[in-house]
């Protein structure tokens, strides 16, 4: 059976990213897609590239809020989504045209609730950076996921993943965090799992530049941030005390 999967795209003053990103969404392999393009008050031409796109592909649904950053923007993405699945893209990065199908495929095939390929970050130079120490196809329990989310050898990050929808159901999003909140997320819906997939293969392109969300968070909030980082350390250690 095939089923339709949601991509949420954050969208603030993207204007110079956004074309690339969007070519990538809609010309995956897997086409029964539904866009969310949540433009988060863009005060660029973000809104009109969005609503450009909208017109051209049926699958796109734009929807503008006010700004209030990239958690509330992924959560509000999160209200729209009819998937059974869900996927969460940044739009200044791109994603390979058969990540979502080759996702897909594994979470059919491992009856898993969370899929996660590697993620490259791509830098100016040319120079690419492969992240996570997955080498072959694993599955895990929720418990051994976390494990090796919290040694780093899977990435934290919301964007190398397929999530169930039900396991996104009442995550704890919070406003004024922007550095750590991938990991915020990840440990929830992993703790609402019984079993993750991960694959070697690298479909997520990680653009390093530094007009992104993610490298205009630390200005001002490095107390925030860690604080961020103790509680949920402290939480996993609650639901898993081997792990502490």
């Amino acid at each position: 059976d095939y089923f339709m999967i949601s991509i949420i795209v954050p969208v603030y003053n993207a204007e110079k990213t956004l074309d690339m990103c969007l070519k990538s969404l809609v010309g995956q392999t897997y086409t029964d897609l539904q866009i969310l393009l949540i433009n988060d008050g863009s005060t660029d031409r973000s809104y009109e590239i969005c609503c450009d796109w909208e017109k051209k592909d049926s699958r796109i649904m734009v929807v503008s809020k006010e700004n209030e950053g990239l958690p509330f923007a992924r959560k509000t993405g999160l209200e729209y989504v009819k998937g059974e699945c869900v996927m969460f893209v940044d739009s200044d990065d791109w994603i390979e045209s058969e990540m979502v199908g080759c996702l897909y495929q594994l979470l059919n095939e491992k009856k898993a609730d969370i899929a996660i390929c590697r993620l490259v970050m791509d830098y100016p130079s040319g120079k690419k950076k492969y992240i996570s120490n997955v080498k072959e196809v694993r599955v895990y329990d929720s418990e051994k996921a976390m494990e090796e989310i919290n040694y780093n050898n899977i990435e934290a990050s919301l964007c190398n993943k397929m999530f169930k929808t039900e396991l996104m159901k009442d995550l704890d999003f919070k406003k004024d965090v922007t550095i750590g909140e991938d990991y915020r997320i990840t440990w929830q819906a992993v703790r609402n799992a019984n079993r993750v997939v991960c694959t070697p293969q690298a479909f997520y392109h990680y653009i390093q530049q530094s007009e992104s969300m993610v490298h205009q968070g630390y200005q001002n909030n490095g107390f925030v941030i860690i604080d961020n980082y103790t509680s949920i350390k402290d939480k996993i250690i609650q639901t898993y005390p081997q792990i502490g």
